[in-house]
């Protein structure tokens, strides 16, 4: 059973996405709650914002389809845009594993991800090597890009922490039982900056990796026909200057 944000609870086994054989709705999901100021949730209202809806939303207006929105973790996310019960992601980074699953978008913004330590305990970083034998933390699900995610797997010590993540790591790093955190950079420094932890917590100067966040369609979804048609609009938004104006707004707002 899935949360629909209108507060209507249905099962979406059994109204597929790709049911009707046209695209006249977008089922979609983030998958992430507080990743600011591209996905994040009201924790009262359980209304998401950010660039992501923002762009999905202006894309849908313009293709003259409707837009139904999600409440789900990450891997339930993920597996539902498989299944095709969801039509769209609307923000991930790329990498090898959801290539072979999903269709991706252009790009749409560029992120860029930051090694995050208590203040006094900077270490040397310039290359993922520079890890090793440390304790990190990151989200569950969550991906850093290809480079880092496959490097991650192999060599580092990484604890995954579900939703409401960020009170727990916060906690983690200042009572030192991890060395750092993974965050893209201003995500991190906007939730410094909420819960007053600027000069507490800093960013290494060096990213871990800058990625390009994209859409990302179901295979099984008739939307993804119109594939060609959201990256000319995705273009156009771009020369527009509406993202641009997007992350000043949310700049702002946090």
């Amino acid at each position: 059973m899935f949360r629909i944000l209108t507060g209507i609870i249905i099962n979406l086994a059994t109204v597929s996405a790709f049911a009707s054989g046209k695209c006249e709705l977008l089922k979609v999901a983030s998958g992430a709650v507080e990743w600011e100021p591209i996905s994040y949730q009201n924790s009262e209202t359980k209304q998401y914002y950010g660039i992501a809806f923002d762009m999905v939303n202006e894309i849908a207006s313009r293709l003259g389809v409707k837009v139904q929105v999600f409440d789900l973790p990450m891997k339930r996310m993920l597996a539902s845009l498989e299944n095709g019960y969801l039509d769209l992601a609307v923000a991930l980074y790329k990498n090898s594993e959801r290539q072979e699953k999903f269709i991706y978008s252009d790009p749409y913004i560029r992120n860029e991800s930051r090694i995050f330590v208590k203040k006094g305990r900077e270490f040397p970083f310039k290359a993922l090597d520079d890890l090793k034998g440390k304790l990190g933390v990151v989200p569950a699900g969550g991906s850093f890009g290809e480079r880092f995610d496959s490097y991650a797997r192999d060599h580092l010590d990484l604890y995954q922490l579900n939703r409401d993540f960020k009170q727990s790591y916060h906690k983690l790093i200042l009572k030192e039982r991890r060395d750092y955190y993974v965050s893209d950079y201003l995500d991190g420094m906007m939730s410094l900056r909420k819960l007053n932890l600027e000069g507490e917590i800093v960013p290494l100067d060096n990213p871990v990796d800058i990625n390009k966040v994209h859409f990302v369609f179901s295979k099984k979804s008739t939307c993804v026909s119109h594939i060609e048609e959201i990256n000319h609009i995705i273009q156009t938004l771009k020369e527009e200057g509406f993202v641009a104006r997007l992350v000043s707004k949310y700049q702002t707002i946090n």
